[in-house]
């Protein structure tokens, strides 16, 4: 479901979730423990969007770069593509994809990654 900007939804959370098992207490507001929240949340925006998936890739890149580290080939291919999918000229994500392959000795692959780093950024 995509929401339109200025559209809201209304989310219900259980007790344990909204206030912890404890319940919550605010010098201007004491919520009983049992009690159930109801939050209005608003759309991301274009800007937030970018940012967003500009923070995915990164974290997604950073964690492939730790798997492959850990040699966690499967979890590293696995996380690059998934950058590859939001920006499938992301020369870092061919690149380590492009180790993982060379190191489960799959070097067709290897080689197609290689060469399209090259076509996007003849410099590398």
């Amino acid at each position: 479901m995509t929401m339109k900007k200025g559209e809201v939804t209304l989310l219900t959370i259980a007790p344990e979730y909204a206030f912890s098992s404890l319940g919550f207490r605010h010098d201007l507001a004491v919520v009983p423990h049992n009690s159930t929240g109801y939050y209005e949340v608003d759309s991301f925006g274009d800007k937030e969007k970018k940012q967003a998936e500009a923070l995915k890739i990164t974290c997604n890149l950073n964690n492939a770069a730790y798997k492959l580290k850990l040699n966690d080939y499967k979890q590293a291919k696995k996380l690059c593509t998934k950058v590859l999918e939001l920006d499938s000229q992301n020369v870092k994500a061919l690149y380590k994809r492009a180790q993982v392959y060379i190191n489960i000795t799959n070097l067709d692959l290897a080689e197609f990654d290689i060469k399209k780093v090259l076509e996007i950024d003849p410099e590398s």
